[in-house]
């Protein structure tokens, strides 16, 4: 098979390729220290513990999208935002969290009701601090971004859920239950606020341009509505099996949801946070915008795909080795969205892409049309069925569909249709299937291995079997990776 070379990246995807090292290094540490700490608390707290914050979690992140207010993504979109912009958006972001948490505060015993868990009245108000805290961080992160100081991030992150996981697991042994899980979220937040202000220095001037605030606003507010939409959508079932399961139930979803978060962001946030600075840059260029477009949808895909379908395939025997025969209910739940989270790079990218045009109009319309039909999807499954591996079944579906609605936008932008995406990354996504077939494999062997030895088999034969399909089908990815590392220790990154 002739293979093609590979081009030398620009000195542009070389700046590009740092940001996704240290994006990636910051998930990486920071999803494995919260995967570490996930495994310790989970060992030694209860699946109701875990119900009893997955309960809570929309009204913290309805929070958090109604702060930010896509204030943030406007400083990224700016080419030169002022130092009376940064002061502007951080008096808007902590007003609103004051008043946020104020309604938090108050309507808390009636959550605490909607549940019948009394316990939630305090865990909310204490919950809603966070709110609080990362009010101040929003400015200093979009700041870092903009200077691609992706490191000092990565360091912040990691070392914040270090810190923070260590109190929570201390939490945990001396009985605090449910509130190390609190605690840990609360100082998590506080230490990242206070490191990411010592390592950015800087400090908001007495100063509040109307007339700016009004032009980020135009183009804000659009973000912030789709923000809601997706954030009531996305916990929307939490709230759903919250309410009408028991609490366990909640438990076994939450830990699932997070074990597949930990791996499935990892990679697409770090594609989110360096594709919309790296490709705003050529945005005026739309040869170079869908180039570096391609490249990077490419490689996001290419680590993705093994990556969650090894998860699924493996899920069995990591649920039974980290986190104990307790937790194996959870596992259906979780391959289901290993499955769902292949696609995240795709959503992720194509929507980046429209925010990076200025097409937030668009953006919104996308999201109302989704999430109608998610909603009613939802819904109409939960009367039907009364099952929750079926609503999550029914959700992933619905999530795969919405890749199709995406495209079409894409294709106009771009004159790059979603066919053509799905050609640019069928062959990773063949070595992945093929992959996947050879670890379930595994499951008919005629012995009974433990589950630590089938696990370190599956992922022996789960890389092998990728790495080799990768090659003979000539996907470049592989190589792309080398050439870029081998360039950032040249550049000492």
């Amino acid at each position: 098979m002739k293979r093609q070379p590979v081009a030398k990246p620009p000195e542009a995807t070389g700046k590009m390729a740092r940001g996704f090292f240290w994006t990636g290094l910051e998930f990486i540490g920071r999803q494995g220290v919260t995967f570490v700490i996930q495994i310790l608390l989970a060992r030694l707290l209860v699946p109701d513990d875990f119900g009893l914050v997955g309960m809570l979690t929309i009204f913290i992140a309805l929070a958090n999208v109604l702060i930010e207010s896509g204030f943030q993504t406007w400083l990224l979109h700016e080419k030169a935002p002022s130092e009376t912009d940064f002061s502007t958006v951080f008096f808007f972001n902590f007003s609103i969290a004051l008043v946020l948490y104020g309604i938090l505060f108050f309507i808390a015993p009636f959550v605490a009701d909607f549940y019948q868990e009394p316990i939630l009245t305090k865990m909310l108000r204490l919950l809603g601090l966070l709110i609080v805290f990362a009010a101040f961080s929003i400015v200093q992160r979009a700041q870092l971004t903009i200077k691609f100081d992706f490191r000092s991030q990565a360091i912040i992150s990691t070392v914040a859920m270090a810190l923070s996981g260590a109190f929570a697991i201390a939490g945990a042994l001396a009985g605090l239950g449910v509130w190390s899980l609190v605690l840990q979220q609360v100082l998590n937040q506080l230490l990242q606020t206070i490191l990411l202000t010592a390592t950015n220095r800087w400090f908001p001037r007495l100063v509040f341009d109307i007339p700016a605030f009004k032009k980020m606003f135009s183009y804000s507010w659009k973000l912030l509505v789709s923000s809601l939409l997706d954030t009531v959508y996305q916990n929307g079932i939490s709230v759903l099996v919250g309410k009408f399961f028991l609490g366990t139930t909640l438990g076994y979803y939450t830990n699932a949801q997070k074990m597949r978060d930990v791996a499935a962001m990892s990679v697409t946030n770090a594609v989110n946070k360096v594709s919309f600075p790296s490709l705003s840059r050529v945005k005026e260029d739309q040869e170079k915008l869908r180039k570096g477009f391609k490249e990077i949808l490419s490689l996001s895909m290419f680590l993705t795909i093994p990556l969650m379908l090894g998860l699924a395939g493996c899920a069995y025997e990591v649920f039974e080795v980290l986190f104990g025969p307790k937790w194996l209910p959870a596992v259906p739940y979780f391959q289901i969205m290993c499955l769902s989270g292949v696609t995240y790079p795709l959503h992720m990218l194509n929507l980046v892409l429209l925010q990076i045009v200025g097409r937030t109009d668009s953006f919104l319309l996308l999201e109302i049309v989704k999430k109608i039909l998610g909603f009613a999807t939802l819904v109409s499954a939960l009367l039907l069925f009364k099952n929750v591996f079926i609503l999550i079944c029914v959700t992933s579906g619905v999530d795969f569909l919405m890749i199709f609605i995406n495209g079409v936008y894409t294709k106009g932008i771009l004159d790059y249709s979603l066919k053509s995406q799905f050609r640019q990354i069928a062959k990773s996504a063949l070595a992945g299937g093929i992959m996947l077939v050879a670890i379930f494999s595994l499951n008919f062997l005629p012995v009974q291995w433990p589950a630590i030895v089938m696990l370190l088999s599956k992922v022996l034969v789960g890389a092998g079997v990728y790495l080799s399909c990768t090659y003979f089908f000539g996907v470049t990815e592989i190589k792309k990776i080398f050439f870029w590392v081998q360039g950032l220790k040249r550049q000492k990154v």
